[in-house]
């Protein structure tokens, strides 16, 4: 499945509406592939999709496609909000999986903040090899979703990409 938080690169979930977002990267991989195919790759794991809305807009000073869907996740309906964009031959994902549109609507705006908030160097630095990047990027990650009632979820730090 493509929406697993588990596999994510960064996952957190909600205390109160139990909503997950998680963020992944992937450079060089999908470096020529247009946003419409790398969104559609996110809807593979949903039964039952159907995509509410899709429209492009400009996130870290490039072309974005957003996308708000609803559909079964493991059986369960689910409801989504994907942001997919390509900045320097790295595709990145932002996603929101929530139990009700309710949900989603109030989750939506933690999301807004965290995609207004952060750039793509500050995400870059949890994508290299650098553990004492690594470790200022999920402090930050921790601290800015703790703030908003939002607990880590994915992955489980490993000590020896932390620590150096």
């Amino acid at each position: 499945k493509n929406l697993d938080a588990d596999d994510s690169d960064y996952a957190f979930i909600q205390e109160n509406s139990k909503s997950i977002i998680f963020v992944n990267s992937f450079c060089k991989k999908h470096d020529s592939t247009t946003l419409n195919h790398l969104i559609s790759h996110l809807f593979a794991g949903i039964d039952q999709v159907k995509v509410e809305e899709q429209s492009t807009l400009t996130l870290f000073g490039r072309e974005a496609l957003k996308a708000k869907a609803s559909g079964k996740l493991d059986g369960v309906q689910s409801y989504f909000v994907m942001y997919v964009v390509n900045k320097n031959r790295c595709t990145y994902d932002f996603v929101l999986i929530s139990n009700s549109e309710e949900m989603r609507r109030q989750d939506e705006k933690d999301l807004n903040t965290l995609l207004q908030g952060v750039t793509i160097e500050w995400m870059l630095f949890s994508f290299t090899q650098q553990s004492e990047k690594r470790e200022i990027l999920f402090t930050e990650l921790v601290r800015f979703f703790s703030c908003l009632n939002w607990l880590f979820f994915s992955p489980s730090p490993d000590p020896s990409t932390l620590k150096g």
